[in-house]
């Protein structure tokens, strides 16, 4: 017990040779477990909402383009990067980034998700081929909301989060995450499977904003430290440069950093050899005639394979740099497609979810902890807001593009098309220079 309590203590303290602001470190402890409990709540709600398994199914009970199955997720995803290239400008002069991220959040995580939960129920009054049409603006609504409020809480965190300890943070908040997930998943599915259509997804979807509404309430305890570099102190924006459309600093950063460009194109490319997480549900359940309630199954061992990934960036992501991290969970995701494209049995089909969790979570935080990184810390907004973003194109197409292929091709096109564009974003972004790319620097 004094072990376990020790290590407790040690996980929310900053060693004393770690040189960092006085307000950071008076503050540290708060702004952990604030946010911490914070990803952990959200990642409950989104456990009866899962963008990657739950929702395309519930979508492909209303609609039988694939399609729009695959634009459900890839709505989402696109839809909570794509913003941040329009405010990257506005926040990179603020100020103060908290109370900007609270006042987006404090929308973005309540109202779409209360939206989003009563499509089902329209399933009583009105055919599907209408329902679909307002379900799919739901989703983008929901999507795009928070991808409003990600950007500042990103640029907070850099602010009250010190590099030396990123991957700590996010590995042990994503675990806490999963741990909380795992249980609600497995409810999810008791759900879809005792419950009768439409009102499963339904009662699902109510539990999933709810505790979404709720973590809201834990971000908002969050404190920004007046921290300030002295060199280029941040000035208050002023009216003349307070437009959300002044791309000019954009510009300048993507024609002067050349390893940065590099950096976009292979994030781009993968993106777009990323195009069948968006399907691998619906696949498997169609290809083994499972029922639906295996999409919570899924959901199960994506996270608790999430788990064990993020036990391992917790452990080894700080010694090994975001760099290496992003290249290795690169490599497990072309994995996945190899196995989705091969798999003969349910069996064997499951280690797609095993090697979309494992890597998952890692992939999202060191991709951002590396464009942290970088470039000057006056720009970060700049490089986190466009890393964040571009690919969101790439996000956007890539559904279009696999849902063309599976309608005319079939689904096994599709994850050789995907197999071989994740090889090239992979062999770009090896040519990319890290800030440590040397394992164990």
């Amino acid at each position: 017990m004094a072990n376990f309590r020790n290590t407790i203590n040690n996980m929310l303290r900053l060693p004393p040779e770690h040189n960092v602001h006085p307000q950071v470190r008076k503050e540290f402890k708060n702004n952990f477990l604030a946010n911490m409990v914070y990803i952990a709540v959200f990642d409950l709600g989104e456990s009866f909402i899962s963008t990657n398994t739950i929702l395309p199914v519930f979508a492909s009970m209303i609609t039988e383009s694939a399609l729009i199955v695959g634009m459900v997720p890839a709505l989402i995803r696109s839809g909570s990067l794509i913003p941040s290239f329009f405010l990257a400008p506005y926040v990179n002069d603020l100020s103060r980034k908290i109370p900007f991220a609270k006042s987006t959040a404090r929308i973005s995580h309540i109202l779409p998700f209360f939206i989003l939960a009563g499509t089902p129920f329209l399933l009583l009054f009105l055919p599907p081929a209408i329902v679909v049409w307002i379900f799919m603006p739901a989703v983008l609504f929901r999507g795009f909301s928070v991808g409003v409020s990600n950007l500042p809480w990103y640029e907070a965190i850099a602010i009250v989060i010190p590099g030396q300890v990123r991957s700590r943070f996010f590995g042990i908040s994503i675990l806490a995450a999963q741990v909380l997930g795992t249980i609600g998943s497995v409810i999810a599915g008791f759900i879809l499977a005792n419950l009768i259509f439409p009102f499963s997804f339904g009662v699902n979807f109510l539990i999933g904003a709810t505790f979404i509404s709720f973590s809201f309430f834990m971000f908002n305890r969050t404190v920004e430290p007046e921290v300030f570099d002295e060199s280029a102190p941040p000035q208050p924006i002023s009216k003349e440069n307070k437009s959300l459309l002044d791309f000019s600093k954009i510009t300048l950063v993507l024609q002067s950093d050349h390893n940065f460009r590099k950096f976009i194109v292979s994030r781009l490319l993968f993106q777009l050899g990323n195009m069948p997480i968006y399907y691998v549900a619906v696949f498997g359940i169609k290809e083994f005639n499972l029922g639906n309630e295996y999409a919570a199954v899924f959901s199960v061992i994506l996270i608790l394979s999430g788990m064990a990934g993020s036990i391992l960036l917790s452990m080894k992501g700080d010694q090994f740099g975001p760099h290496a991290v992003l290249l290795l969970t690169s490599w497990i995701r072309f994995l996945m497609i190899l196995v989705a494209l091969l798999a003969p049995t349910i069996g064997w089909y499951y280690l797609v979810f095993v090697f979309f969790g494992l890597g998952e979570a890692a992939m999202n935080i060191s991709e951002l902890i590396f464009a942290m990184e970088l470039g000057p810390e006056r720009d970060r907004s700049i490089y986190i807001g466009v890393s964040r973003s571009l690919p969101g194109i790439s996000v956007l197409a890539s559904p279009v593009i696999a849902g063309l292929l599976v309608d005319s091709l079939g689904y096994r096109m599709m994850f050789l098309v995907a197999l071989v564009l994740c090889l090239i974003g992979i062999l770009t972004l090896m040519g990319v220079k890290g800030t440590r790319i040397v394992l164990g620097q």
